[in-house]
């Protein structure tokens, strides 16, 4: 059984509030268990990254730094989970 202890270090200090927006900011819009490919503020890489493994329980990588932005991918849920 997982517990909440174990959530919450899933959650690395972050709210779940603050992973939703996160995550919904680069989730694809037509179905947020697919593929990630997003620009982000390098900013915000940090929740981002805590976000996608969350929700989506796979990693981000950085393909592309941009200076103030970054290029993310992921390779979603149902490529890292299932259907």
């Amino acid at each position: 059984m997982i517990t909440q202890e174990t959530i919450d270090s899933w959650m690395r200090g972050y709210t779940r509030e603050q992973l939703s927006e996160a995550f919904n900011k680069v989730a694809n819009p037509a179905n947020w268990k697919y593929p990630i490919d997003a620009v982000i503020p390098k900013a915000d890489l940090d929740v981002t990254e805590t976000a996608v493994t969350f929700f989506a329980g796979c990693s981000v990588e950085v393909v592309e730094d941009r200076g103030d932005e970054v290029r993310i991918q992921a390779i979603g849920y149902y490529l890292a989970i299932g259907p």
